[in-house]
C-alpha cells in the first residue's frame, strides 16, 4: 500500500506501510508544526481506508 507520490515522505509513507502490515492493533499519532502537510499526508496514504477522520487543534497559550 501507500503513496509514493508524496514527495519528501519517504521516512513517513515506511512507517505507515509497517503500521499497516502489523497484525496487532496499532495507533499513530502525527504531530508536528503548523502548515507542513500533517493532514494532507494522512488523507493522501489512508484515503481509501478511513471511513471516520477527526482533524483538531489546540489553543496556544
Amino acid at each position: 500500500m501507500g503513496k509514493s507520490n508524496i514527495a519528501g515522505r519517504h521516512d513517513e509513507i515506511a512507517i505507515f506501510d509497517k503500521i499497516l502490515a502489523s497484525t496487532e492493533a496499532e495507533f499513530i499519532a502525527v504531530y508536528g508544526r503548523c502548515r507542513v502537510g500533517k493532514t494532507f499526508l494522512v488523507k493522501e496514504f489512508f484515503d481509501e481506508l478511513i471511513c471516520f477522520c477527526s482533524p483538531g487543534y489546540t489553543k496556544q497559550a
